[in-house]
């Protein structure tokens, strides 16, 4: 017969087992929009997107352990800002007062809620998107979830031996439209409506002359034709 220690400490495994296998939530509540010039998400081909989305899927279906221990075989997570090869020593100034904000109260369970943050920003790692050309996805693992910092397709965090970070300009292969881009579109196509509008109203007014010349073409063809039966009946003509 089992005692009272025994089936606490099943009862203990069997929750470890289920925390070690709860699947990740992917979070975008911190991702850094401030750096699009080197992180950034748009501008991108089709294909690069699905590469990116499936990434996505498969932090979703991972575990923080697949993260936290470098296991995962496709994704193959790795610490960052452990060293200074990087172009970023650390996240972005004020993610550790977005996360004390977000998760104070929780923080503030286990100690300083300053020193907590902190810890949980530098909790940081980089996710491989696909292969070795389409970059790397950066976050920081926290609470059973992977929060997206930055996107990184250009691969600018850590980039290749020899080569220089690439900014948006210079890596992305499909034109934006910033909102000024929007309102030149907009203009010119308030000009093309009032063009067409122009050049409706004058075929409108060379139909109705047209019409007018019609009418008149039959007026006169019907005076011909009286005149011509009226001098038929030996009568005169009218005119």
């Amino acid at each position: 017969m089992k005692s009272k220690r025994d089936k606490l400490l099943r009862i203990s495994e069997d929750d470890h087992k289920e925390v070690e296998s709860t699947r990740l939530r992917v979070s975008f509540d911190f991702v850094d929009w401030d750096t699009a010039d080197l992180f950034f998400l748009h501008g991108l081909e089709l294909d690069h997107y699905k590469k990116i989305f499936n990434c996505i899927d498969k932090l979703g279906q991972s575990t923080e352990a697949d993260i936290l221990q470098q296991t995962h075989e496709s994704l193959i997570p790795k610490p960052i800002f452990r060293n200074e090869k990087g172009i970023r020593s650390s996240f972005p100034e004020g993610l550790v007062d977005k996360i004390k904000a977000k998760f104070g109260a929780e923080l503030a369970n286990n100690g300083d809620p300053d020193e907590n943050a902190k810890k949980v920003a530098a909790t940081a790692f980089e996710v491989r998107v696909h292969g070795k050309g389409y970059g790397r996805i950066h976050g920081f693992v926290w609470n059973k979830s992977f929060h997206v910092i930055w996107f990184d397709p250009a691969h600018n965090l850590y980039p290749r031996t020899g080569e220089k970070p690439k900014t948006h300009r210079e890596y992305a292969t499909v034109p934006g439209f910033s909102p000024a881009c929007v309102e030149v579109v907009r203009d010119e196509n308030r000009k093309l409506h009032d063009d067409h509008d122009a050049l409706r109203g004058e075929f409108e007014a060379v139909c109705k002359e047209r019409d007018e010349l019609y009418e008149q073409f039959a007026n006169a063809g019907a005076a011909v034709a009286s005149n011509l039966a009226l001098s038929a009946a030996g009568q005169a003509p009218s005119f």
